[in-house]
């Protein structure tokens, strides 16, 4: 579906989007503080509004929801050690004084280990959900058997 005509209601769909609140979607859309909230139900009441905001809500999920692969992308960086967290350390610069300084720092064992925990989770190598599949043995004409 193309941009809503009506220029307002365009803006409206893309306000709201941002939190989900019909009433601060149409305040931000231009509508007053005294009529926002019913202008707000009122447009979600909208065929072509409510279309708009669904089509413009799924392209925004698609831009900023991370993919399967990227999850498992970034849990391998971990696992491997190979990201950095930002972390501001407190140093003493002498005279009782002190300075605060960001540094990069790779991740600690127990992310590692958490990282590894949910791949090998993902992978199914750990899932605690052994099952062994056991059949009885039937034995027919027992009786010719010798003891």
């Amino acid at each position: 579906m193309a941009a809503l005509k009506n220029k307002r209601h365009e803006k409206f769909c893309h306000e709201y989007i941002k939190d989900m609140n019909a009433t601060q979607a149409a305040i931000r859309t231009g509508y007053s503080e005294k009529t926002a909230k019913m202008q707000g139900s009122r447009l979600m009441t909208n065929d072509d509004i409510k279309s708009r905001v669904a089509e413009l809500r799924e392209a925004y999920l698609d831009e900023n929801i991370m993919t399967a692969k990227q999850v498992e992308y970034e849990l391998t960086r971990i696992a491997l050690g190979l990201s950095n967290e930002k972390q501001v350390v407190i140093e003493g610069t002498g005279e009782g004084c002190s300075e605060a300084r960001i540094i990069d720092k790779p991740p600690d064992e127990r992310s590692r280990l958490k990282a590894l925990e949910l791949m090998a989770k993902r992978h199914r190598i750990l899932s605690g959900d052994t099952t062994i599949d056991v059949q009885p043995v039937i034995i027919v004409g027992g009786d010719d058997i010798a003891d």
